[in-house]
């Protein structure tokens, strides 16, 4: 088995049909079939497996042409007895009152195989090493049943490829023959879709048969007609094609389709206007794979042409090829026409990529345009000469502070007397540096504004992340006082009670219930004000069973019913601890203690005491992130709540938006401003995608985690985006 081709065939056999009066078999003979009396078939399957055989070898000159494998769909019909009558048995002395329709195909094709060729064929074609039956039953309308015969057939023949090539250790390539004609009436449908699988799993289907009979005379011979059918069987890989770059634009499978076809069949068919077509929409899925925008504006518009020409060119005749592509192009006209108009503008592009999930060259194009299309805009305005200088100062301030901080260290490790001696100090030199590199700055008028825009950018970046970060760290110190404000009046409350309680002089079932009404109370005031002020500041709650602030007032709830609990302090966050014993330290000094010691020393101090202590350090000396810093969330910049932030914060929203010299973020209306923040945040992220993704890192720095996400902010920033052009 040296071979590196094998020949697979798939058929469902036909049944066997006597003649009218009972006494003789309904034969047909094959067109174009000439010697002997082959040309002669008991059933319709004959004729197929005939014409490949005289195809192969006759016609395309194939000498060595045979059949590795055959594989037979037999429906429970077929494998039944024909039920011939002695009359018919005495003329055809091979087949009697048992033999099977199948029987019959068998005998016929050993005959054929045996006698037809100048070198009989083997091994013969009902071999165990070429036959393969497939039951499949009569039931035409159970789609299950249908389905696993589907899914059998595949996964036989799959195993027969696994096998032979394990036998030869080698690639090989198998070509499957099907045959349409037999069978249920939905056959060909399920041999369609098993082409198909088979094309899919790397099987070529090499040829499609149909044959078509006519009723005979008076001598009940018919005339069987093989056509292969192929051309029609492809059409499904250049529908495909359309579909395909239609959706994804990706223009592989038109390619495939087109390369084996020969054009000058077609007179009617312009092979350069189809050429045209399939170059251009080449280019188009090149310039969609690079992401490269200038590649994909000009691949759209010759694409436009190609097609517009292909719809324009008369015909000259029938060709349903070109009609065909005609109807197909219509759909690809109208979804990448309009990219064309000078109505689109950059974002478009982006756009038809996410509608498709072309996420990575949606990515590339967005990072890219966005920049651009602010500029063009007016949402950013850039003046490059001071901007320019701006850099150029920027590196100038850089290269000096490393002057400095190399110098002085120099200076308290060696105190060298060269400096002194050539009279150049620190200052002097520094200022030697500054005008020989300022003076010198001139700006390259050369350069267009777009090669600098990448730079423009970063520098608008790390400000506006320095500004936020500003921004909400002055949040959270007031947010931390405010916090601390509702503690320290709920621990007053508490001290109020006991004070009223202890005077009152009520019995130890009163007391008890005076202050579990009170905590009832006070604990979910205090929660809710925590909570409230947590949302309004723009932070996202956490106030969950572990944060500190809620074992605190779990705690305090606890020693104001038992001032004994003080002992389950030892359960708080260690740092809350340890700050509660430093703020007490002189009390508990006289017994050497530490904090790790906290439970013994516990044990032995008055904890009256300890209690107050305890509210004292609530409510003046405990430091607001030891107690609250696990309390809330910091949202991402792209998610924060601008547009309210901006109201509560009286404006201080604005100190916010980047101020780089030779750039002019665009002033807008206080309703506006908040858009612009909130569009760059998502811009500044979506571009640490972009990056994760082009460099393959192992961890990404974005929080878009998903293709989905990424899809979903990209949609949101050019909303913000568009929303901003209109109010500019």
């Amino acid at each position: 088995m040296g071979q590196n081709v094998y020949n697979i065939y798939l058929t469902f056999p036909s049944d066997v049909k006597t003649a009218d009066d009972k006494a003789d078999i309904q034969k047909s003979i094959i067109r174009g079939e000439t010697r002997g009396n082959f040309d002669e078939v008991l059933t319709t399957s004959e004729s197929a497996i005939k014409y490949l055989f005289q195809q192969k070898r006759n016609e395309d000159g194939e000498n060595d042409f045979s059949l590795d494998r055959v594989f037979l769909m037999v429906s429970n019909m077929v494998k039944g007895k024909v039920g011939f009558i002695p009359a018919i048995t005495e003329k055809y002395n091979n087949f009697n009152e048992y033999t099977t329709h199948l029987d019959v195909l068998k005998h016929q094709m050993d005959k054929f195989y045996q006698e037809y060729f100048d070198e009989p064929i083997t091994p013969k074609f009902s071999s165990d090493k070429i036959l393969e039956e497939i039951d499949c039953g009569d039931d035409l309308d159970n789609t299950d049943q249908i389905g696993e015969n589907i899914i059998k057939l595949c996964r036989r023949i799959v195993k027969y490829k696994e096998t032979l090539q394990k036998e030869v250790q080698k690639d090989i390539k198998i070509k499957l023959y099907i045959d349409t004609t037999g069978g249920l009436r939905n056959a060909a449908m399920i041999f369609l879709i098993i082409g198909r699988i088979m094309s899919y799993l790397d099987i070529e289907v090499a040829d499609v048969l149909y044959t078509s009979r006519s009723r005979g005379g008076s001598d009940k011979f018919g005339e069987c007609t093989v056509n292969s059918i192929k051309d029609i069987y492809d059409l499904l890989d250049l529908i495909s094609g359309f579909e395909e770059f239609l959706m994804f634009g990706s223009a592989k499978k038109l390619n495939d389709y087109y390369k084996p076809v020969d054009l000058s069949s077609q007179p009617s068919l312009s092979k350069d206007s189809l050429d045209d077509v399939l170059k251009g929409m080449e280019q188009f899925a090149d310039a969609i794979n690079i992401s490269r925008r200038g590649d994909f504006e000009n691949a759209l518009r010759q694409l436009s042409q190609c097609l517009s020409k292909i719809d324009s060119e008369e015909l000259t005749g029938s060709s349903f090829n070109h009609s065909l592509i005609r109807l197909l192009g219509e759909p690809i006209k109208k979804t990448y026409t309009p990219l064309v108009n000078e109505s689109k503008d950059a974002l478009s592009y982006v756009e038809w990529c996410l509608e498709r999930d072309y996420i990575q060259q949606a990515l590339t194009l967005f990072k890219e345009c966005v920049p651009q299309f602010l500029v063009d805009n007016g949402i950013v305005i850039v003046d490059e000469e001071e901007f320019k200088l701006y850099l150029k100062k920027k590196d100038v301030d850089r290269d000096l502070r490393i002057i400095r901080r190399a110098l002085n260290m120099w200076n308290k490790s060696q105190k060298p007397k060269i400096l002194e001696s050539e009279s150049i100090g620190i200052d002097g030199l520094i200022n030697w540096v500054k005008t020989e590199k300022l003076t010198s700055i001139k700006p390259d008028k050369s350069r267009n504004i777009y090669s600098t825009i990448d730079y423009v950018f970063n520098e608008i970046s790390q400000q506006l992340i320095s500004k936020f970060e500003g921004y909400i760290n002055r949040r959270k110190n007031k947010l931390y006082s405010k916090l601390h404000h509702f503690v320290n009046k709920y621990i007053v409350d508490i001290c109020e009670l006991l004070s009223t309680i202890d005077e009152g002089n009520f019995d130890l079932e009163i007391r008890n219930k005076h202050i579990e009404e009170f905590f009832v109370r006070k604990n979910k005031e205090l929660e809710d004000s925590l909570l409230h002020e947590i949302i309004s500041c723009g932070f996202i709650p956490k106030l969950e069973k572990t944060s500190s602030i809620y074992q605190v007032i779990s705690l305090t709830t606890e020693i104001t019913k038992d001032p004994n609990s003080i002992q389950n302090i030892n359960t708080l966050d260690s740092l809350i601890k340890e700050e509660f014993f430093n703020k007490n330290k002189a009390g508990f000094n006289r017994y050497n203690s530490n904090v790790v010691q906290l439970r013994e020393v516990l044990e032995t101090f008055d904890v009256r005491f300890l209690q107050s202590a305890f509210y004292n350090f609530l409510k003046s000396q405990i430091k607001y992130k030891s107690l609250f810093e696990d309390c809330f969330n910091v949202p991402d910049m792209f998610r924060y709540d601008f547009k309210k932030g901006l109201i509560e914060a009286s404006g201080e929203l604005y100190n916010m938006v980047p101020n780089v010299p030779g750039v002019t973020i665009v002033k807008q209306q206080k309703v506006s401003m908040p858009l612009v923040l909130k569009m760059l945040c998502y811009y500044f992220e979506i571009k640490k995608s972009r990056n994760d993704s082009n460099h393959a890192r192992l961890e990404g720095s974005s929080q878009f985690k998903t293709a989905n996400d990424i899809k979903e902010a990209m949609m949101e920033c050019i909303s913000l985006i568009r929303s901003l052009t209109k109010s500019v």
